[in-house]
């Protein structure tokens, strides 16, 4: 459109090549100022964005603009707004049950390792915990475990033998 009266161009719409633009569009058309700025106008129902068209002096012969209905745009804004919203529910539907059925299978082998080593336990044999776990997720840690534990407990040991011969002459 023209940039002085805001006259139609050229349109793809032949009823429109008669009219003038609304004033909300030049004004903003104006305001942007070179072909670099772009603009942007709502109008009613119909919005538009365009650019400025320059020559090669840096004068504005005109402008572009491209109409578009409001109605259109927010139809497809909620179309678009819903299936987000479906898909974020099936998303965290899914990875809620996958991490569930993940939690429920480590803790079932956790479980499992501390019943065998509370079984091991009981019968008095601290090889039997090492050896029944290893296989479990767990069996690095608990064997840390009972090595320190032999250990505190030869430490133990070696200090009850000093006390005692201390105690005696």
């Amino acid at each position: 459109f023209d940039p002085a009266n805001g006259r139609v161009l050229y349109s793809t719409d032949s009823l429109r090549t008669n009219r003038t633009v609304p004033a909300p569009w030049v004004e903003a058309a104006r305001k942007a100022g070179t072909a670099d700025d772009g603009w942007f106008s709502e109008h009613g129902d119909e919005s538009a964005a365009g650019m400025s068209i320059d020559n090669n002096f840096g004068l504005v012969m005109g402008h572009l603009a491209l109409r578009y209905s409001n109605e259109k745009v927010q139809a497809s804004i909620n179309a678009v707004g819903q299936k987000l919203a479906l898909g974020a529910l099936l998303t965290f539907l899914v990875s809620a049950s996958v991490s569930s059925l993940a939690l429920l299978r480590v803790m079932r082998r956790l479980d499992s390792d501390v019943m065998g080593a509370e079984q091991a336990l009981r019968l008095g044999g601290v090889t039997g915990i090492v050896g029944n776990s290893a296989r479990g997720p767990f069996g690095h840690a608990l064997r840390k475990f009972v090595t320190t534990v032999r250990q505190a407990d030869s430490q133990i040991t070696e200090q009850r033998a000093l006390l005692n011969r201390g105690a005696q002459p």
